[in-house]
This record gives C-alpha cells, structure tokens and sequence, in this order.
C-alpha cells in the first residue's frame, strides 16, 4: 500500500494536510507575526515619543535663546533712544560701541544720505522702502532691526526718528551678536543652527558637515513673523533630524535648530531598536521544535496510523516495522505488536476452527448426498418402475393413460429430477470423478439453464488436478459468484475463465452486470445478512489461495482467485 506522505515534513508552501502544517499556521505564525507587530509598533511609538522629548528639549533651549536674543536688541532700542534724547548735552557719557559695533549715523530723511557720527559706520544710503517706514515711525518709538547686505556680510540696523526729519541710527554686527548670544546651544555634537529673516540667513552654524548648511525647505517662503514655534521630525540620508525652531519676539527672525538622533541616542537607546531581533533566534527555536515534533512525533503517529490500517486488514507484518519516535510512541507500537500476535494467534485459531467446521459440513453435505442417492433415490427409482409396471397392466386390461397413474409419474418423475440436482449441490459426484472444470461445466448448464443471462466457460492452458481441498474451495466459490450474477446483477452475460499455467493456477468469473462498490472488509455485508463475499474469502484463506474481488458500478463485477502449487 502507498504511504503517501510518510517521511516528509508537512511545509506551509506544499500543501495544507496533516498536524505539522495547521499547528505551523494557525497557532504558531499567527502568533509571531501578532508578537512582532506589537513589538515593532511599540518600538516605532517609542522611538517617537523619544524624538519628540528630544524635540521639546532643544525648543525649551531654543526659547531661552530667542528670549536672550529679544532681550539684547531691547537693549540696544532703548540705549539708542537714550543717545538720541542726550546728544544734544553730553553724548560722551554713553559708550555705544558694545552695542552698535559697526556705528551710529543721523539719516537725513529729505537727502536719503547718512551723516556717520563713528566712522565705522558703513552705510551711505538706504532703499525707499525703508525710509518710508522710517518716515511713518511716531517720535519717542523705536524701529524692529533691518537686516541689510553688504556684499558677502550682512547688517542690522535699529532707528530711532529725532527732530527736523533727522533718524539716529545704530548698526551692528549680526553674525557676532548671534554667535554671542546662541554659543549655549553649539555644546551638543551633530547640530546646526539658522537665524533667519524672510529675505535672508542672518546667522548659520553647525557642528557637523553631514548636516546641510542650508535651513529644511519646510521653512521657506514662509513670514518668520507668523510662525508659530515646533518640532519637526525629517527623515535623513544619516538618521533623522529632529528640528525645534521659534520666532524671536520683535524682530521678523526666526531660529532654527537641527539636531540629528543619531547624535542623540544612546548606545543602549539604539541597543533597543535591535531587540525585535531577539525573536529570530526564538522563531529558529519554534521551527526546531517544529520540525523534532514532526520528526519524532507526527511522522511516527502516521507511519503507526498506517500500520493500524493494515492490520485491521489482516496484514500482521506490517506493525512490525519500527516507526521511531519518542518513547511513548515506541511503546504504543510494541503494545499494538503485542495485540497482533494474540489477534494472529487468535485468528489462526478461528481459521482452524472455520477449517474444521467447513470440512465437517462438506462431509456432511456428502454422506448426506449419498445416502440421498443411495437410499431415497433409489426408492423414487423403484417407485417410478411400479408406477410403470402399472400403466402395463391397465394396458393390458384396455385402459390406456390411466389418469392417476400419469400424475403419479410425473411426480415421481420430477421428485427424481429434483432429488439429483440437490445431490449435486450438495456434493458434485463429477469433482470427485472427473475433476474441477468438468464439474465446474456441469455447473455452468444447470445454471443457466431456465436463466436469461449467457454464462460461458474458457479453459487456458492443460488442466491438471489440484488438492482435493484446493478443487472444493475454487468448486464453492464458482458457485457462490455465479448465484451471485444470477441473482445481483442484472448481468446479460457472464464468463468463466480457467487458467492453468505452472505453478500458478487461476480462475476468473465475471460479468456485465450492475457492479458495487467493494468494502475494504469481506465482512462489511455481514451484519444485513450477506455472508457470500465473507465465505468466499474464507474459503481462499483455508486452502492458501488469494481471492481479489474488483468492481465498479455500472460496469461489471470480477472475482478472482489465485493458487501456486
């Protein structure tokens, strides 16, 4: 019999059969795939939420900057329009170079010309667009900071109106000033830092060359004034970038601070990204005991699976074999061994005992074929020679055909006719004499005769004798099958086939008739009261013969037995 499927880990990609494959996908990838997707999503949450701290912290750091940065330019406002109230006293008392480093000049609305009062100052005229804002200042006010280009350097100016269309102004430096003011937050490694207007940066520093001199284009064209402050997370070619930026009050600037994570996780930190890993030594652990299960446990439990089926056939052989395993199953199989050999030991008996018993009724059936045809044959002969005798003597007393005495023989006649063919159902005197096929030819005649169904008979090959027991096995199951064509079938026609060839001899019968299912058990029709396929095989079993009994339905039956000599 085919194993199908023996010796073979059940995989997922092949087919979907078997304990190995459904535990795999319904339990064990389910659940490691529901472990990894929450173990990657709080990983992912976490890193997040990591980011964002980093993110509130660098804000809170660039806050304080901004606040620092408002309040030095207030400084600035305030000593300006303190020089301009007291330049008409003592303008010496006010040293102004620590706040305007690049000099103060009184712009002359009406000739668009600054008049320096230091000689650092470096600017002659300014656009209209400035003036006029300058023009539309109220006295006593003081102008938010006016970043100006020079070239490669840049400038910011703060105005103050005086009297007679006169503005003081104060320049400085804004890359100094910036760079004074924001140095706290250069301490940390891998950041970089932008002071901004609309219209250019006023200030950049970094202190890693991976990270671009240039502020996120997320900013731009934007009104730095109108930007509230926030956090950014962007992704990068070397990590993320986790941006903080704030607008500085009373100016239109914005500072932009980038800082990479890379620079801020820990090693430990990183470590933990890692730790999903962990599970791919756990998911070679399942496999492992997936595959010991299969090995040592699934594959044992179908190879004795098999064996069981083979011994509910009858084949005892079978459970022999080892099928391996843990020892639990290995004790499992020695007790099915066990269970084998009484059952064998058992059946053997029975076989004896059907033996004995089939042999008992075969003796039986012939003395009582004898005595039937020794004794009340011979009676119904002798009686049929009186009723004779007495049609001769009404004959010749001028009675002819006696009316009595014609049905008395014809009942006598067919008593007789009768009593013959149970004698030879009981015992065919033509297996004794003459021997199987000559017997088996008898049979055929008589039974299709007075029957609407064809039944030929084939000889192959020189017949020769076989065991008296053997002739009598293969004599009872001819006649079983052919009362089962008759009977069954619905056949139209039947064959009958002898094959004599050394040592093997063969017998077929079949027919065209209905067909049926065959059962795996010869015993199946037992319990509805249909004992011929189990007598038949119990009758090949006695005398060492195999019998293999094939059909389908709607296309014939065919029983065969085979015998070696």
């Amino acid at each position: 019999m085919k194993e199908s499927g023996l010796g073979r880990i059940p995989l997922p990609f092949f087919r979907w059969r078997g304990f190995t494959i459904r535990i795999f996908l319904i339990t064990i990838l389910p659940v490691l795939v529901i472990i990894l997707a929450i173990v990657f999503l709080s990983q992912y949450l976490h890193l997040r939420e990591m980011r964002m701290m980093v993110g509130d912290r660098n804000l809170r750091s660039v806050r304080l900057a901004a606040d620092n940065i408002a309040n030095q330019l207030q400084d600035k406002r305030e000593i300006l329009l303190l020089y301009e109230k007291t330049t008409s006293q003592n303008p010496k008392y006010l040293d102004i170079e620590p706040y305007f480093d690049r000099g103060i000049a009184i712009f002359d609305i009406s000739t668009n010309h600054f008049q320096p009062i230091t000689s650092t100052f470096p600017l002659e005229s300014v656009d209209p667009d400035t003036v006029r804002t300058w023009q539309s200042m109220p006295v006593d006010t003081i102008s938010d900071p006016i970043s100006i280009s020079i070239g490669k350097e840049s400038l910011a100016i703060i105005a103050v109106p005086g009297p007679d269309e006169k503005i003081f102004v104060g320049a400085f430096d804004p890359q100094k000033f910036l760079k004074n003011s924001v140095e706290n937050l250069m301490a940390a490694a891998s950041v970089s830092i932008w002071i901004k207007d609309p219209h250019q940066i006023l200030y950049a520093a970094t202190t890693t060359a991976y990270i671009s001199e240039n502020p996120p284009n997320i900013l731009d064209n934007q009104d730095s004034s109108h930007i509230p402050d926030g956090i950014r997370i962007l992704p990068a070619k070397n990590g993320d970038l986790v941006i903080s930026y704030t607008p500085i009050d009373g100016t239109d600037w914005l500072i932009i601070y980038e800082e990479t994570w890379g620079s801020v996780a820990s090693p430990l930190i990183n470590t933990t990204f890692y730790m999903p890993l962990i599970l791919i030594p756990l998911f070679v652990i399942a496999v492992i005991a997936l595959w010991f299960g299969a090995r040592q446990i699934v594959i044992p439990l179908q190879k004795l699976q098999q064996q069981s089926l083979q011994l509910g056939r009858g084949d005892f052989a079978a459970i022999q074999e080892t099928v391996g395993g843990i020892e639990e199953i290995q004790n499992l199989q020695q007790q099915l061994i066990q269970v084998s050999q009484e059952l064998q030991l058992v059946q053997g008996n029975l076989h004896q005992y059907i033996g004995a018993l089939t042999a008992g009724v075969e003796n039986e059936r012939q003395n009582l074929a004898r005595e039937l045809h020794d004794d009340t044959l011979q009676s119904l002969i002798a009686l049929q020679q009186r009723v004779q005798m007495s049609e001769l003597q009404q004959q010749q007393k001028g009675i002819e055909n006696h009316p009595d005495l014609v049905e008395l023989k014809g009942l006598v006649q067919k008593s007789i006719q009768n009593l013959r063919r149970l004698v030879r159902g009981l015992r065919s005197a033509y297996l004794d004499d003459f021997g199987l096929v000559s017997a088996v030819k008898i049979l055929v005649e008589e039974m299709r005769s007075g029957q609407n169904i064809l039944i030929e008979l084939e000889v192959q090959g020189q017949e020769q004798r076989l065991p008296e027991t053997v002739e009598l096995a293969f004599y009872r199951i001819t006649q079983e099958a052919l009362s089962n064509v008759i009977r069954h079938s619905n056949a139209r026609q039947a064959v009958v086939l002898f094959s004599f060839s050394d040592p093997l001899v063969v017998i077929e019968i079949k027919d065209d008739g209905e067909g049926f299912n065959v059962p795996d058990q010869m015993d199946a029709f037992a319990p509805s009261g249909h004992y011929g396929l189990l007598g038949m095989s119990e009758r090949a079993d006695l005398v060492g013969a195999e019998l293999v009994i094939s059909s389908i339905p709607g296309k014939g039956t065919r029983v065969r037995v085979e015998y070696r000599r």
